[in-house]
C-alpha cells in the first residue's frame, strides 16, 4: 500500500510540474497566455423582474433582526 501512495504522490507532483510548463498552472507567466473574455451577459426584463420580487414573501422587521446573516447584510 505504501507503494501504491509513493506512486500517487509523484504522479501527481509530475502532473502538477506539467501544467505549470504548460502555462495552465499558478505559477504560470501570465503574459505568455492571453485569452479573450466572452460577454455572457443576458438582458434582463426589469418590469417583470420587480413584479416578481414584489410577489415574493417578505421578511418581517422582526425576522430580518433574529437573522445574523439578515443584520450583516
Amino acid at each position: 500500500m505504501k507503494a501504491y501512495k509513493k506512486v500517487l504522490a509523484y504522479m501527481l507532483a509530475f502532473s502538477m510540474a506539467l501544467s505549470f510548463t504548460l502555462g495552465t498552472g499558478v505559477l504560470a507567466d501570465e503574459t505568455e497566455t492571453e485569452t479573450e473574455t466572452e460577454d455572457h451577459s443576458v438582458a434582463i426584463d426589469k418590469d417583470a423582474f420587480d413584479e416578481l420580487i414584489a410577489s415574493g414573501i417578505v421578511a418581517d422587521d422582526e425576522t430580518i433582526a433574529a437573522s445574523e446573516w439578515a443584520t450583516a447584510v
